[in-house]
């Protein structure tokens, strides 16, 4: 299986405060376990050299990741896509 890293960033600076590292089977099921770490700061997920996507605080406090906005990837929502995370 997969090794993913989710990365806890500083919302002010955006430096890593600290990582924790995990497998999954793939990028969704990646992120369906990260969702319980969405909450007041921005996380980024990365599996080897690849960004899988980047999470800000404000969204999860929204209740739209919850929603899971954030695992379609198609291209006809792109655009929205990138207002909600930076891919």
């Amino acid at each position: 299986m997969p090794q993913y890293r989710l990365y806890f960033l500083s919302a002010a600076t955006g430096s890593i405060q600290h990582f924790e590292q995990f497998e999954a089977a793939d990028d969704d099921d990646a992120i369906a376990l990260i969702d319980h770490h969405l909450g007041d700061q921005p996380l980024e997920l990365w599996t080897g050299g690849r960004r899988v996507g980047q999470f800000e605080s404000a969204l999860a406090l929204s209740g739209i990741a919850s929603a899971g906005l954030w695992t379609d990837r198609t291209q006809a929502q792109a655009s929205q896509t990138r207002r909600l995370f930076q891919f």
